[in-house]
């Protein structure tokens, strides 16, 4: 598919330029002309390319989380208390370094009780590491083991789906956890499997759970699964109330 300026939404125009998208062909053979008659015409048609390719990403990725996400930034991220604050400036800080933390195979834990925007902040950092060039891949851990299950169930083999899940610079996860009780053997090992084949080549894990901390990390995931999540880790700890109200009644 190809966007132009008339029908890219505005939250996803921001993570690419503006010029980078083609209004029409007109415009297109025009820029084209322009780029050949550039002595960097090479450099500019790849820059132009890399652009479309990034835009590209994000959509992807906004169309699996949703579109109710794609206006996530830090910038619109309502940081009114001093907890809130220093999360934000610290997830600000990460995401400066984001190609080095890449790189290096750091992770990111976001973790505390439903509704205090982590996945708004999980949206925004993924922005930025999309803006810096890197492949990001989000999965939802409710969805997760039930898709492992049917792939597993068709003719490909374990270690092609591990493939699938090592490939991108950021694995991103939400709630990898059932909703309520424990995480079965079956959903534990899959989980281990990915995150260690991950681990042991360096590829960073982002991930959102909603727990209380550590003690609950290891009680909800095991011992091992919660070692390789925060092993080099920034950990996160969205300790707010809710920003979700309840309707109100009529009096």
């Amino acid at each position: 598919m190809i966007y132009t300026s008339s029908n890219q939404p505005e939250g996803l125009a921001q993570v690419l330029d503006r010029s980078s998208t083609g209004a029409s062909s007109k415009q297109t053979k025009s820029s084209a002309s322009e780029q050949a008659a550039h002595p960097n015409a090479r450099q500019l048609a790849a820059e132009q390319e890399e652009k479309r390719t990034r835009y590209g990403r994000w959509t992807a990725l906004i169309k699996e989380f949703g579109t109710r996400y794609e206006d996530c930034q830090y910038d619109n991220f309502e940081a009114g208390t001093v907890a809130k604050k220093s999360a934000l400036d610290a997830l600000v800080r990460f995401a400066d370094r984001i190609t080095d933390v890449a790189s290096n195979g750091e992770n990111l834990l976001l973790f505390g009780t439903v509704g205090t925007g982590k996945d708004h902040l999980l949206i925004a950092t993924l922005r930025s590491a999309i803006r810096s060039g890197l492949t990001v891949e989000w999965r939802d851990g409710n969805r997760l083991f039930g898709d492992l299950r049917d792939v597993i169930n068709s003719e490909r083999n374990e270690s092609q789906v591990l493939r699938d899940f090592v490939r991108p610079d950021i694995l991103a996860l939400s709630d990898p956890v059932p909703l309520q009780g424990e995480i079965t053997e079956y959903q534990a090992g899959w989980l281990w499997r990915i995150l260690d084949t991950r681990y042991r080549n360096r590829k960073s894990t982002f991930v959102t759970i909603n727990i209380a901390g550590r003690a609950e990390l290891v009680s909800r995931l095991g011992a091992g699964i919660a070692d390789r999540l925060i092993d080099g880790a920034l950990a996160v700890h969205c300790n707010w109330p809710s920003h979700r109200q309840p309707l109100r009644q009529g009096d």
